[in-house]
Order: C-alpha cells, then structure tokens, then sequence
C-alpha cells in the first residue's frame, strides 16, 4: 500500500510517498523524477513541462480520492478510501481460527476479527477460496479499532475524480460512482464495524452518554457520503444539508455540538451557513472543509469559520471536530456556571 505524505511534506519532490513495511516500520518511497530535479539532471524545458503538468493536474484534482478497489460478495468492483486501509495480508486457511462463533486470526499479538461482506451486502454469493490459496484479507484501522475484511480479489488502487454518484438502498452500501470509466460500489465501512462490535471481539472507544453531535453541510452527494461515514465511525450522529437553506431547516429542529460546512458551496453558500451560526440562538463552532491541498482562506467581513482542513484528511478533521466539541461543551459549561452564580447571588 503506497500511502501519501501528509500535506506539510507534500511539497519535498524527491519523496512519492511512503509504505508500511512487513515489521510495521514506516519506509519513504524515493521518487526517481523527483530526484532527478534535485541532482539538476533534468534540463530546464524538461522542468518547465513537468511544472505545467503539476498545475494541469491541480486544476483536474476536485474530488480525486485515492480508493482501494476490489472484488466480494458478489460484487465485481467495491471500493474504499485508502486511508482507512492499514494494510493488505494474505493468511494461510491453517491460521484461521474461531473465537464466539466467528471467524478470527492471531495478528501482531491481538486477536483480529475477520468480517465476510456477504451477510452485510446480503448476498452469500463468494468466491471460496481452495484450502491450498490463502485468504486475502484487507486490515481496516480506526483508532484503536482493527477490523479485517475478507475479499475475494485485490483488483487495484487508483487515485481517481469521483462522479456521478448515486445514493443505494442496498444495505452495506454507501452510494454507486464512476471510478476509472467504470460503475463502482462504494463500501459503507460503519456497517462493517457494526458488525464487527457484534462479534463482542472488537475494542469499542468509550462514550459516555449521548454522542455529539455535527451538522454536516455539502451539496456533493458522493462528498458528503463519504463524510458522513467518516465522522460516523467516530462515533458522532451526523445530520446531513445539502445547501444552506437545509441548513437553516435542520437548526431550527435541533440543537448540534459543532457544524462542518465545505467551503466550495455554490454561490457563497459557506458564508450564509456561516452568518446562521453565529447570528442565531445555536451558535456554535464551525470547521469549513477545502479542497485537499487547496488554500485556506480568511473570510473577510464576514467573521472566521473556527478551523479549516483539507475535505478528505479523515484524521485532520476528527482531530478538528474533537475539539470544536470541547469547545462548544466548555463554553455550554461556563454558561451554566454563570447562571447558577447569578441564581445564588440573587
């Protein structure tokens, strides 16, 4: 699995990204063009092109996802985002063994739950592998939640644009897209962990009460899929709007912790969801999304989303919503606090 360099590294040309080797230890993967720019050998036409396609492939990278693709259940192209992967492994059928009525396998000094995609899609329709062909398994790492997901078939991984996508009613399925020319069904990965918690082997994170909760705010159907299962594999009830006036409808029936609005909404449309939150009774943070590797820019006159990050560095945004959360429970806090003080004064 090629994983790519986070984006403060991006820009170190001798560098295509980075793997995980067979002991766990992360190793750099050398890009040959790149070091061949460094050493000067490149001439400065050479260059100049190689700049021009960079900025092509800039201006071509709206939604491009680097997706793991592959074949289960049934299905003929499933597909993941690669940043859930931890890795790929292949165990020998002798390995396998069962653990309360599942299947499991001892990995890396932890007993690793093994997920068939069959009951979840339902479909039991599955390539059986022969005793003498290991079993492909693709080890999914959420936190402290490993989960491996039995395959039939790796078929590749592709950074590709996403399009045309449309929303599923087939359990187990987030949405359908056109990935590489061709129809692919994207894995809703929450149902996956579902499944694995009932196995009763998988470590859950602790919550305490009722989980916080996001307004998420992105009019691109297959962004905002694919967003919604990233916050809700960390454990967050999320309610969707697809523009600002679902925004204002969704306010005005509840109350949420911290919104994350996409910076990119039609005709200023972050802006407007902005002026709701913070002129509203619910004010709350907000974290505005932009396009991976794209700026981050300041909203003059019209008051500061609290944070902004790239809209598909999973990690970056949990990280982000973790803590718009703390601040909007701190704040709720203080509020109590002052009220009870006036009260006892009074």
């Amino acid at each position: 699995m090629v994983k790519p360099l986070s984006k403060q590294l991006k820009g170190i040309a001798a560098f295509a990204g980075a793997t995980i080797m067979g002991d766990g230890r992360v190793a750099l993967i050398l890009d040959s063009l790149g070091v061949a720019q460094i050493s000067g050998v490149l001439g400065e036409a050479r260059e100049s092109t190689r700049i021009d396609d960079h900025k092509a492939e800039a201006r071509a990278s709206r939604d491009r996802q680097r997706l793991l693709l592959f074949r289960a259940a049934g299905v003929e192209r499933l597909a993941v985002p690669s940043s859930l992967v931890a890795r790929l492994e292949e165990f020998p059928h002798e390995q396998i063994e069962h653990a309360a009525g599942t299947r499991v396998i001892q990995y890396r000094d932890k007993i690793l739950p093994l997920v068939e995609l069959g009951p979840i899609l339902g479909s039991m329709s599955s390539a059986q592998a022969s005793e003498d062909q290991p079993v492909q398994v693709v080890v999914i790492a959420d936190g402290d939640r490993t989960i491996g997901v039995e395959v039939d078939q790796i078929v590749d991984i592709v950074e590709e644009q996403v399009s045309a996508s449309q929303m599923t009613d087939r359990p187990g399925l987030l949405c359908s897209a056109i990935v590489g020319g061709k129809v692919t069904d994207f894995l809703d990965l929450r149902a996956v962990i579902q499944a694995a918690e009932q196995m009763g082997l998988n470590s859950q994170r602790a919550n305490a009460g009722k989980p916080a909760s996001v307004l998420l705010v992105e009019d691109q159907m297959f962004s905002r899929g694919l967003l919604r299962s990233y916050l809700e594999m960390a454990d967050y009830s999320v309610v969707e709007a697809c523009d600002p006036l679902e925004a204002a409808v969704k306010l005005a029936d509840g109350a949420f912790d911290t919104a994350v609005v996409s910076l990119d909404l039609p005709e200023n449309g972050a802006l407007k969801v902005l002026d709701q939150l913070r002129h509203g009774e619910k004010s709350m943070p907000a974290l505005a999304l932009v396009r991976n590797d794209g700026p981050r820019p300041e909203v003059n006159g019209h008051g500061q989303f609290d944070d902004y990050q790239a809209k598909f560095d999973r990690q970056a945004i949990i990280r982000s919503v973790e803590k718009l959360v703390g601040v909007h429970h701190g704040a709720s806090n203080a509020e109590f606090e002052r009220q009870v003080q006036a009260t006892i004064e009074a």
